[in-house]
């Protein structure tokens, strides 16, 4: 008669492959990841190169509706520490939201931290102003659901804001070039989904997915000669020279502006900017009258006050006990015409 198997001898269950790699995504970025982030800021070259990429996503995130702010992938905060002393950040709810051990720095940074994954954010639907990805959306290994994910929070009229590397042939060849050349020391800089998910991020599916919930998207490209010479994230011995990196940066934005060299330096780039709003539905529209109207409106009847109303319900009176229809977005405040419930 065979014995059924006891709990220490039965086999482990097979993990999911996407499951895998985001475990070892979160202890590599526990590890080793976390600490690289500062790497950039160690030196006054590639500290103003990454400045000026701050700087392009701020202008991007414009004037945003009041409501948090969410960068998603924060890492220790740099980016929500620089939005802190601009308009867009100042007297906002800035939240980090990463994977790793680093959001423990955001506090100091004027931000809240919160550890979670882009694929399963922890907020509530259309609670939103912004979300934010720069440069941690290529390391969600389902950046699709990422992207639903965000729209999902956002509250109708807020912001999705995407600024990620290019993966392309001709950077990967450059890659393969200077990183000998310009990394100080040999630096895991490559995180496991980069090592196996990278082809599989473009700029193309990324967009493609936006558009599946927003009417447009508004992209331009950039970086195509400093960012590479500082070495990324895993530092460069030239990253040490300011001149020398503002020197290309100037450089930069004259071929950027160029009629001609514009889009030369476009087809060549590192990083892709994308941004989309989310549309407002006719429901959430009139959501958001209806509340307003709330705080003023009373039963014409009695005088009381009314319930929040549900968007094809009405307003009720529970005094009266009756409901005033919504007609065309219009609230039908007509004594005679008001409905008892069902």
């Amino acid at each position: 008669m065979n014995r059924p198997s006891t709990p220490s001898s039965r086999p482990p269950p097979a993990r999911d492959e996407d499951q895998e790699l985001r475990l070892r995504e979160r202890e590599w970025q526990n590890r080793v990841g976390h600490a690289l982030l500062d790497k950039p800021f160690e030196d006054e070259g590639s500290a103003f190169v990454f400045q000026r990429q701050f700087e392009r996503v701020e202008r991007a995130i414009g004037v945003p509706l009041p409501g948090p702010l969410v960068e998603v992938g924060a890492g220790r905060g740099q980016f929500l520490g620089h939005l802190r002393r601009t308009r867009v950040g100042r007297g906002r709810l800035l939240v980090g939201v990463d994977v790793s051990v680093a959001v423990r720095a955001l506090p100091a940074r004027g931000a809240a931290p919160v550890r979670a994954d882009g694929e399963a954010l922890p907020f509530r639907d259309e609670s939103v102003a912004v979300v934010v990805y720069n440069g941690s959306l290529h390391h969600v290994v389902d950046y699709r659901k990422a992207v639903a994910e965000a729209f999902r929070v956002l509250r109708p009229g807020g912001r999705l804001v995407v600024f990620e590397p290019s993966s392309t042939v001709f950077n990967r060849v450059v890659h393969r070039v200077l990183d000998p050349i310009v990394f100080r020391a040999k630096v895991e800089y490559e995180s496991p989904v980069d090592r196996f998910r990278k082809h599989a991020f473009s700029e193309a599916e990324v967009v493609e997915e936006i558009l599946r919930f927003s009417a447009s998207v508004v992209r331009e490209r950039s970086d195509f000669l400093a960012y590479p010479v500082t070495g990324c994230y895993a530092g460069s011995a030239l990253a040490r020279f300011p001149r020398l990196m503002k020197g290309l940066v100037d450089a930069e934005r004259a071929f950027e502006e160029s009629a001609v060299l514009g889009p030369l330096s476009r087809l060549f780039s590192w990083r892709f900017l994308a941004v989309a709003d989310k549309p407002f539905s006719r429901d959430a529209a009139f959501g958001d009258t209806v509340r307003a109207l709330t705080d003023i409106l009373v039963c014409p009847r009695c005088r009381g006050p009314l319930e929040k109303p549900r968007v094809k319900e009405g307003f009720y009176c529970p005094k009266c006990r009756v409901v005033y229809r919504v007609e065309h977005g219009v609230p039908v405040l007509i004594v005679e015409e008001a409905e008892r419930p069902m």
